[in-house]
């Protein structure tokens, strides 16, 4: 179940561009499928935002919290016994799903940098991402995104960050 999770992990963070601490604390009646919507209760600026849900990610975490046998009121990602996850056990549990793979992992912030990048390529301003990332800044927001993996269009730009 620990990989099953490192990649429900993988999928919520390339979907949504959240911090690893932020992902540590949704709950499961934070996801409403329903509207679509996720609420991040937990945010660095200490508001709450609410970022849209893919239909990618809906179908992936609607499989993987009935995997799980999550309930409403459970963490969306925690430990095996229940508990809350800590950041150093969510780092390693990603280094190690990476490792397994033959794939370098560069942490857990590269994803937000992942996010940022193919949503501008793909469908979203820059405006909406910084409020997808809960920027207050749009500079921040030019921070994270790779210009050079846009204007290049290569497809394996997403593992060279």
């Amino acid at each position: 179940m620990g990989d099953f999770r490192s990649w429900a992990i993988c999928s919520f963070l390339l979907s949504t561009g959240c911090r690893a601490e932020t992902l540590l604390n949704v709950h499961v009646e934070d996801v409403n499928f329903s509207t679509d919507t996720i609420l991040f209760r937990h945010m660095k600026t200490k508001r709450q935002i609410t970022v849209p849900l893919s239909n990618t990610l809906k179908v992936n975490l609607m499989e993987y919290i009935q995997r799980m046998g999550l309930k409403q009121e459970d963490y969306l990602f925690p430990l095996l016994n229940g508990e809350k996850m800590k950041y150093d056990t969510c780092h390693q549990n990603l280094k190690n799903y990476f490792k397994h793979r033959n794939v370098k992992f560069h942490g857990v912030n590269t994803f937000r940098n992942i996010f940022a990048t193919m949503a501008l390529k793909n469908w979203a301003g820059i405006y909406l991402i910084q409020k997808c990332l809960g920027h207050a800044d749009i500079k921040m927001t030019e921070r994270y995104i790779n210009l050079h993996c846009i204007i290049s269009n290569r497809g394996d730009c997403i593992w060279h960050l």
